[in-house]
């Protein structure tokens, strides 16, 4: 099999780093899981956009820890 030509990494402030192919089933449901944490912190009509920017923040956040302690499992 042949090396990817792309490679995603995430690095967390710990200093645990996860490395996965970029365009892979992995890559789309991470950016899926990412768009649903923000989406339920209610992004909507009425906000600011300091307050949209808060929830895009802890969204991606909240994903990317949530991927983490799976991945450690």
């Amino acid at each position: 099999m042949s090396e990817p030509v792309f490679k995603l990494q995430l690095v967390y402030p710990d200093g645990t780093a996860l490395t996965f192919e970029a365009g892979t089933r992995f890559e789309r449901d991470l950016v899926e899981s990412i768009k649903t944490a923000i989406m339920e912190r209610g992004v909507g009509f009425w906000r600011t956009e300091a307050h949209v920017e808060k929830d895009v923040v802890e969204g991606i956040r909240a994903a990317i820890l949530d991927l983490k302690r799976e991945t450690l499992r």
